[in-house]
C-alpha cells in the first residue's frame, strides 16, 4: 500500500460502492456514482482552466457536498489540496493562500468576492471558481457541466507526490503549512479503517468543518462505503434530531460540541439505540464530562489523541478501556498499531513509566515537512520522529496521559490557538501598552482564550471595546473570551512577559494544565 496514490484509493472506493448513498445534506442524497461523476467532471474542468499537476488548489467551502467533490477532483487531477478553515478572518485566509502560492481557489460566494478584492496580495492566484451567486450558472457548475465523466490525467500521481498542505497557526503568528504525501494519506486512511472500528454499514455525522481534523478521516469512511450526513452549522438540537431520524451509527465531535448535546433539553428523549460509536476528537475531555457521557450513553465512547503533523490516531482509548473506568478515564489511550510513541527528556532519552516528558511520534502518516520552512521542520521532525510539544506520562500498562504543552498553545473547542497571533491583534489597538494571552480552564471549551492587558498611561479602554476590536481581525474562536486589565504584566528574569505567571492562578489545584 505504501506505493499507492490517493486518486486510485478514492476512485476504487467510489466505484466499489457506486449504488450506495455517499452524502446526505439538506434532504438531498448523493450516490457514490454521482460523487464519482461530478468529481471527474470537475477535475477535467480544473485542468481545462489551466491548472497542472502539483499546483495548489485552495478550498474555501462550507460543510457541503461541494467540499468532498472538490477534494476528490483535486486528487484525480494531481493537484495539491489546501483545505482552508473558513472561520479564519479574511486577512488570515489571504496570508494562508499567499504562503502556499495557491494557483486556484474553489470558493463559496462570500470568500470568492473577498478574494477578488485581495488579488493584489495574491499574485500567484490565477483562478477563483465561485460556487454560487445570482444570475447564470455558477462557474463551479459550468466546469462540471463541460467536463468529462471519464477524466484521466495526462500523468498519474505518484505515492511520493505532495497530496495536501493543511495550515495551522504558528507560534510566531504566521501560518504553518503541514505537508503530507499521497502515501502518507493512504497510510492514515488504512489506520482509520483499522483503529476506528469502521463497519460496512456506517451512517456517520459530519458537523465539524472538513478542513478540521476530519480532513484525515473522510477518505477512509468513503473507502468503507459510509453514508456521511452533513450539518452545515453546529446546533445541538439539530444533531440530536439527525441522530434519531437517520439512525446514525457514528457520532464524532469535539468535546465542546458534546457538552452542548449532553446539556440539551432533548438529550434524554433522543433515541440513541442505533449509535455504536461516540468519538471525542481533537482535544482532551474533562474526566467529569467523560463520566457524564458514560452515564448517559453507555459503552459507546472512543477517544483519540492526534495532531496534524502525525495524524490521525496516535493513541486511542477504546470502548472497553472506558468501560474499565477509574484513573484510565483521564488517559488518551495506547498508541495505534502502526505508531511508535516515546516519552522523552529534552535530550531525547526515554523517561521511566510515570515520569513526565515530551511525546514524540513516528508513523507512516508523519508529515513530510512544513511548507517552505526548513527551520521549523528541523525543530519538529528529527530522525523520523515528530516532536509534538505535548508533555505526558505513560503508566505501566502503556496508557498515555497528557499533562501539559511545552509550547503555550491553547486548545479551545478543539481548535488550536497560539497566543502571539492574538496578542499581535491586541497590540494594534492604540490604547494597549502590553498584552499577553493564555489559556484558562473553561467548563465548556476545555480552555478559554484569556487576554491580559496593560494600557498606556492616560488611555482608556473597556473589555467590550477590545473584544469588538478583535471581531474583524481574527477568527471568532481565537478571540479572547475575557480581558483583564493590569497596571503591568509580570516578567521573567529575562524581561519577557510571563504568560505562565498570568495563567497559573487559574490552574491551581488541578492535576494537569490542559482543559
Amino acid at each position: 500500500m505504501a506505493g499507492m496514490a490517493m486518486d486510485y484509493f478514492l476512485r476504487r472506493a467510489l466505484r466499489l460502492h457506486a449504488g450506495r448513498v455517499a452524502l446526505v445534506a439538506g434532504g438531498r442524497r448523493v450516490l457514490y456514482r454521482e460523487l464519482d461523476r461530478r468529481s471527474s467532471r470537475l477535475a477535467a474542468g480544473l485542468m481545462a482552466a489551466g491548472l497542472r499537476r502539483g499546483d495548489r488548489l485552495a478550498l474555501l467551502l462550507g460543510v457541503t457536498p461541494r467540499f468532498f467533490e472538490t477534494e476528490i477532483a483535486a486528487a484525480k487531477a494531481g493537484l495539491v489540496k489546501v483545505p482552508v478553515n473558513t472561520r479564519l478572518a479574511m486577512r488570515e485566509i489571504v496570508k494562508t493562500l499567499a504562503s502556499c502560492g495557491a494557483r486556484a481557489a474553489v470558493a463559496d460566494p462570500p470568500f470568492a468576492e473577498a478574494l477578488a478584492d485581495a488579488r493584489a496580495d495574491l499574485p500567484e492566484l490565477a483562478t477563483v471558481i465561485k460556487t454560487g451567486g445570482p444570475g447564470a450558472l455558477p462557474e463551479y457548475e459550468r466546469l462540471i457541466a463541460d467536463g468529462s465523466d471519464d477524466f484521466q490525467p495526462r500523468e498519474a500521481s505518484a505515492a511520493g507526490d505532495i497530496y495536501s498542505i493543511r495550515f495551522s497557526g504558528g507560534t510566531t503568528g504566521e501560518p504553518k503549512g503541514i505537508v503530507h504525501t499521497h502515501a502518507a494519506y493512504v497510510a492514515i486512511s488504512l489506520a482509520v479503517l483499522r483503529e476506528y472500528e469502521v463497519a460496512a454499514d456506517e451512517r456517520s455525522l459530519q458537523v465539524t468543518h472538513p478542513a478540521h481534523g476530519a480532513n484525515f478521516t473522510w477518505p477512509a469512511l468513503l473507502a468503507r462505503g459510509t453514508e456521511i450526513h452533513l450539518l452545515e452549522r453546529y446546533d445541538p438540537g439539530a444533531v440530536l434530531r439527525v441522530i434519531a431520524a437517520e439512525r446514525l451509527t457514528r457520532v464524532p465531535m469535539v468535546p465542546a460540541m458534546w457538552q452542548g448535546v449532553l446539556d440539551h433539553a432533548e438529550m434524554r428523549a433522543t433515541d440513541w439505540s442505533s449509535v455504536r460509536t461516540c468519538a471525542s476528537i481533537s482535544a482532551p475531555m474533562a474526566v467529569e464530562r467523560v463520566r457524564q457521557m458514560l452515564d448517559r450513553l453507555g459503552p459507546r465512547l472512543m477517544n483519540v489523541y492526534t495532531l496534524s503533523e502525525s495524524p490521525v490516531m496516535s493513541t486511542i482509548l477504546k470502548k472497553e478501556d472506558f468501560a474499565a473506568g477509574g484513573a484510565r478515564l483521564a488517559s488518551c489511550g495506547r498508541e495505534a498499531e502502526d505508531v511508535r510513541l516515546r516519552i522523552v527528556d529534552p535530550a531525547g532519552r526515554d523517561v521511566a513509566a510515570g515520569e513526565i516528558g515530551e511525546i514524540i511520534l513516528s508513523s507512516p502518516g508523519n508529515m513530510l515537512c512544513y511548507w517552505n520552512n526548513r527551520q521549523l521542520t528541523a525543530e519538529t521532525l528529527r530522525d523520523g520522529w515528530v516532536w509534538t510539544g505535548d508533555m505526558g506520562r505513560r503508566d505501566e500498562e502503556g496508557f498515555v496521559y497528557l499533562v501539559d504543552r511545552r509550547s503555550e498553545m491553547i486548545v479551545t473547542g478543539g481548535f488550536n490557538v497560539y497566543p502571539r497571533e492574538v496578542e499581535e491583534v491586541l497590540y494594534e489597538h492604540p490604547a494597549v501598552r502590553e498584552a499577553a494571552v493564555a489559556g484558562v480552564p473553561d467548563p465548556r471549551w476545555g480552555e478559554a482564550v484569556a487576554a491580559f492587558v496593560a494600557l498606556h498611561r492616560g488611555a482608556a479602554c473597556t473589555e467590550a471595546e477590545l473584544l469588538g476590536f478583535c471581531d474583524a481581525r481574527i477568527a471568532h474562536y481565537k478571540k479572547p473570551k475575557s480581558v483583564r486589565f493590569l497596571d503591568d504584566l509580570p516578567k521573567t528574569s529575562a524581561g519577557k512577559i510571563s504568560r505562565r505567571a498570568l495563567a497559573d492562578p487559574f490552574w491551581s489545584g488541578r492535576d494537569r494544565r490542559i482543559g
